[in-house]
C-alpha cells in the first residue's frame, strides 16, 4: 500500500498588508472614525482656524496610532483614514474638502501602511513603528495639498510653508506620542477591549 506523505502546512501571515479583518475589528475602526468626526464638528464650532487645524491634526495622529494598536493588522491605519475621509469630507480642517481631502487621506493611508512595513524590518516594537509612521503621514499632508493645489504658490511663500510644515509636524508628533504613551501606561487594560 502506497504511503501518502503529509504535505507541510503552508504558513500564511496574519499581518499581511491590507489583510482581511473581522467584523468587530471593522466596527472598532469605524467607531474611532466616528469619534474623529464628532470631535471635528465641535472643534469647528469653538476653535479659531489655527487651533482647529492644530487640534484636528493632533487628534488625527492620536487616533491613527490608537487604531493601529487596538487592531494590530497592517490595514487598520488605512481603514481608519478611509472612514474618516468619508465622514469628514465636507469639513475644512486641513485646508481642503471634498474629493481632494478624500484623495489625500487615501494616499497617506497607503503611505502609513507601507512605512509601517518598512520600519518593522528594523524596528521590533510596533509602538515605535506606529509612532514614526503617524508622524510621517501627518507631516506630508501640507506637501500633498501643495502638490494638488499649487506647488508654485507654496514655493513662492517658502518661509510660511516651512512654518506650516513645522507646525504640522509638532501637532502630529504630539498626538502620536500621547497615543503611544496611553498604550504604554494603560495597555494592559486596553488589550482587554480589543475586538478579537
Amino acid at each position: 500500500m502506497k504511503n501518502k506523505t503529509r504535505q507541510p502546512t503552508r504558513f500564511i501571515p496574519n499581518n499581511s498588508l491590507f489583510s482581511k479583518i473581522r467584523l468587530f475589528n471593522l466596527l472598532a475602526i469605524l467607531f474611532l472614525s466616528s469619534l474623529y468626526f464628532i470631535a471635528l464638528f465641535f472643534f469647528n464650532q469653538f476653535f479659531s482656524p489655527t487651533y482647529f487645524y492644530v487640534g484636528s491634526l493632533f487628534l488625527l495622529a492620536f487616533l491613527i496610532c490608537f487604531a493601529a494598536n487596538l487592531v494590530p493588522n497592517y490595514n487598520a491605519g488605512f481603514l481608519f483614514l478611509f472612514f474618516s475621509a468619508l465622514l469628514t469630507w465636507n469639513i475644512n480642517d486641513i485646508g481642503v474638502t471634498g474629493i481632494f481631502k478624500v484623495l489625500i487621506f487615501l494616499i497617506i493611508g497607503v503611505i502609513f501602511e507601507l512605512s509601517s512595513n518598512l520600519f518593522a524590518i528594523k524596528i521590533y516594537t510596533h509602538y515605535l513603528t506606529n509612532l514614526l509612521s503617524a508622524i510621517l503621514v501627518i507631516t506630508l499632508i501640507p506637501v500633498l495639498i501643495a502638490l494638488f493645489l499649487s506647488l508654485n504658490v507654496a514655493l513662492a511663500m517658502l518661509t510660511s510653508f516651512i512654518n506650516l510644515l513645522l507646525l504640522t509636524f509638532l501637532a502630529g508628533a504630539s498626538g502620536a506620542v500621547v497615543s503611544i504613551a496611553v498604550w504604554i501606561l494603560f495597555g494592559s487594560y486596553l488589550e482587554k477591549i480589543r475586538p478579537f
